[in-house]
């Protein structure tokens, strides 16, 4: 298994965290407010690809397996 989110230390100092991270809080920051993902994406210089993901409604809001 492969920890993709380190766990959170007691301290909550942003330098703990990797520097990917540390971007995307600027980013979040910078706008002042919510933000979607697709726009934080583009501001790192990130390529989105593929298919929208289909719509949760009528989901029963648990995960497929």
């Amino acid at each position: 298994m492969v920890l993709l989110i380190p766990h959170r230390g007691e301290t909550g100092d942003q330098a703990a965290l990797p520097a990917d991270y540390r971007r995307i809080l600027a980013v979040v920051r910078a706008v002042g407010g919510p933000v979607q993902v697709k726009a934080v994406g583009k501001e790192l210089g990130l390529e989105m690809r593929g298919p929208p993901l289909p719509s949760s409604q009528g989901s029963s809001g648990a995960m497929a397996r």
